[in-house]
């Protein structure tokens, strides 16, 4: 066979065979994904996720003047599913241990908004340091399919007193399956 020669498939194969897209799929109105510098050496990791001067976030530049009233931690055991979630005055900023692996979702639900309905799906941590900005009025879940637990710390703009905590069903505008790992 020479190199680069188109190799010709089976007709079985060619009944069923889909071409896999890696072109980067649009992002919900005001959404924020910023890849952290994370610094490898032998004696292990380190990146600095946000930077603070009185209270509001200076570093990285795209969360510069969020103002950070609250630091939470959440525990996601295996098969856990916390969705969907909704704020109509706080926004969130999230950060995935890169040991840790969870699936993110998002669906924009504001009234007006040029990327209503949309949603997003994406794997947060699993050896990328990031962190993913959400705005009020867009929905947001995690799913830990996976066998170990596995941890989030997020930032949020309003103090919890529960008068901000509004829920849809699971699979509101999504399949079942969405919250599930891929296969294939």
């Amino acid at each position: 066979m020479v190199s680069g020669a188109k190799m010709k498939l089976a007709e079985e194969v060619l009944k069923i065979v889909t071409d896999q897209s890696y072109q980067k799929k649009p992002l919900i109105a005001g959404v924020k994904i910023v890849e952290l510098k994370r610094h490898l050496a032998e004696d292990g990791a380190f990146a600095e996720i946000v930077r603070f001067e009185r209270g509001k976030i200076v570093a990285p530049e795209e969360f510069r003047g969020f103002v950070v009233a609250q630091v939470n931690h959440s525990l996601m055991v295996p098969g856990t599913v916390k969705a969907w979630h909704l704020h109509q005055l706080q926004d969130e900023i999230w950060f995935v241990h890169p040991s840790a692996c969870l699936i993110a979702g998002l669906l924009d639900v504001r009234t007006g908004s040029k990327t209503k309905n949309l949603t997003m799906r994406l794997s947060l941590g699993g050896g990328r340091a990031c962190l993913l900005y959400i705005p009020c009025g867009v929905a947001h879940g995690l799913s830990n399919p996976y066998f170990g637990n596995a941890t989030m710390t997020y930032l949020v703009s309003r103090h919890f007193d529960g008068s901000d905590e509004k829920r849809l069903p699971f699979d509101f505008g999504v399949n079942k399956d969405f919250w599930e790992i891929k296969k294939g």
